[in-house]
């Protein structure tokens, strides 16, 4: 769900995904986490104008 969420918007915030899925802080991490070792995906960036990239 997480890889849907960032390919519809990069630019989105990690709060944001929290959000959006009901989850706390730490899910989201460990998560993102599981989701950069599979498939790259990481933050470049700036806070205010990075985006998630998608690597794999």
């Amino acid at each position: 769900m997480i890889i849907a969420i960032i390919k519809n918007n990069p630019r989105i915030t990690r709060k944001d995904i929290e959000d959006m899925l009901g989850v706390g802080h730490t899910t989201i991490q460990n998560d993102l986490r599981i989701l950069k070792e599979q498939y790259g995906v990481h933050y470049e960036g700036s806070s205010k104008t990075g985006e998630w990239v998608i690597s794999k």
